[in-house]
């Protein structure tokens, strides 16, 4: 056994930032270190005089994950990626899993945005119980839309047909924990 040098390693950090439309969700982000944007509702050129960025407008989950992939790989120089909106690829991935497309569903992007968003739904559940008045009406608000939404793709889930003895475990216990 013997000492080494310790060198520094690269550390990153998933930060979800939550907010109306128009509160600053981008404008913080693009303050981030050399941020790549994948801009999934085509407005981040508005930032173009006040920020250096590079950015791809897509909303497909496909597209994302290609991206997120060449970003790992080193292929885009970058210290930060930034998703805008994460709200709007998961709503993509929705409407593609629906019976009513008749594109091949990314069921994978499905099951990890429903799962990020048990997380925003358990936030606004929170956030109802610790605040009064207008602010508790607000994230009551919050809470039913995405529960709603959340709901619904678990449903998705369940109905595809297409999940893992594990994906099924896993889609069973998100819903208990919606349920609590």
């Amino acid at each position: 056994m013997r000492f080494e040098d310790v060198k520094p390693q690269m550390r990153r950090a998933k930060v979800l930032l939550i907010g109306e439309a128009g509160s600053g969700k981008t404008h913080a982000a693009l303050t981030f270190p050399n941020p790549a944007v994948i801009d999934a509702e085509g407005s981040v050129d508005w930032f173009a005089d006040r920020f250096k960025f590079k950015a791809v407008a897509t909303k497909s989950y496909s597209d994302v994950r290609d991206l997120i992939r060449s970003v790992r790989e080193g292929h885009v120089p970058c210290e930060t990626v930034v998703i805008d909106s994460l709200t709007t690829i998961y709503n993509g991935l929705i409407n593609a899993a629906s019976a009513q497309r008749d594109d091949l569903r990314p069921l994978e992007g499905l099951l990890q945005g429903t799962y990020a968003h048990l997380a925003v739904t358990g936030f606004w559940r929170t956030r109802q119980e610790v605040t009064v008045g207008a602010d508790s009406e607000a994230a009551a608000q919050r809470f039913a839309y995405w529960h709603a939404h959340t709901r619904d793709a678990i449903e998705t889930l369940t109905n595809s047909g297409s999940l893992t003895s594990l994906g099924k475990q896993f889609v069973i216990q998100m819903r208990q924990s919606l349920s609590s």
